[in-house]
């Protein structure tokens, strides 16, 4: 019986062992399954990630040639605002010539008016004197041609009209 006896506590002790053996292989599977799920999402959350950063890089492109659309058109905006300022100013010089030359036409129409009103009066007082002094003459005849028209006085006609005085 004595090998009864130690063969049974051989049996038990390997009993034991095989039991831990199956504790450990059974913590190592789960372990190994724990980081097989790990690796698993990490796999996923890899590709997530290459998939998010090929997005964002396509995105990336599609913005910076939308900006190099919006910088062209940007600069043909200024060109073109640039283009109609510089003729804005010059055609605002040509209309303060211009108002500068209507000034001096007026002021130019003004004098001859005030030149043609004194003629004027002159030519009436002298009207008047002339009756005086000789007699009427005869009526002209109707089928006569009419007295043509006097012209606009000159400047020059105006400086005659003034050596008159």
């Amino acid at each position: 019986m004595p090998n009864e006896k130690g063969a049974s506590k051989l049996r038990s002790a390997l009993s034991k062992q095989v039991s831990q053996l199956r504790k450990k292989v059974d913590e190592l599977r789960a372990r190994l399954d724990a980081e097989m799920k790990r690796r698993k999402i990490d796999g996923n959350l890899l590709q997530e990630a290459k998939k998010a950063r090929d997005q964002v890089t396509a995105e990336l492109r599609v913005l910076r040639q939308q900006a190099a659309k919006g910088a062209t058109e940007l600069k043909k905006a200024l060109t073109d605002a640039k283009r109609r300022e510089q003729a804005h100013k010059v055609a605002a010089a040509k209309v303060e010539q211009l108002k500068a030359e209507v000034a001096k036409k007026t002021a130019e129409l003004k004098q001859r008016s005030i030149e043609l009103a004194r003629s004027a009066r002159e030519s009436v007082g002298k009207a008047k004197v002339i009756p005086k002094e000789t007699p009427p003459a005869p009526a002209p005849k109707a089928e006569a041609a009419p007295a043509p028209e006097p012209a606009p006085p000159t400047t020059g006609n105006a400086s005659l009209q003034r050596s008159d005085r």
